[in-house]
């Protein structure tokens, strides 16, 4: 078996620890893409939500913080941190 692995990888043959690794790999680039995205909604949808009355360094302030908590809390639940 070891010779056929070895063949593979000379005639550039990916292995399948190969392929895992790249699946793991695009996954966890998907997952950061997801993550950015959503940070990005739930910052919008703060920023609108939030009376306009506010001022806008409160108003962007805790369109801020509220993005990267539910974004980070989303992040612990998928990745099982």
């Amino acid at each position: 078996m070891a010779q056929g692995i070895a063949y593979g990888d000379l005639y550039g043959v990916r292995g399948r620890e190969m392929d895992l690794a790249c699946m793991g790999a695009h996954a966890v680039r998907s997952l950061e893409i997801a993550v950015c995205s959503e940070v990005l909604a739930v910052g919008i949808v703060s920023w609108v939500l939030i009376a306009t009355t506010a001022p806008i360094w409160l108003r962007l302030s805790i369109g801020l913080t509220l993005a990267i908590v539910v974004t980070f809390l989303t992040y612990v639940t998928i990745r099982g941190l």
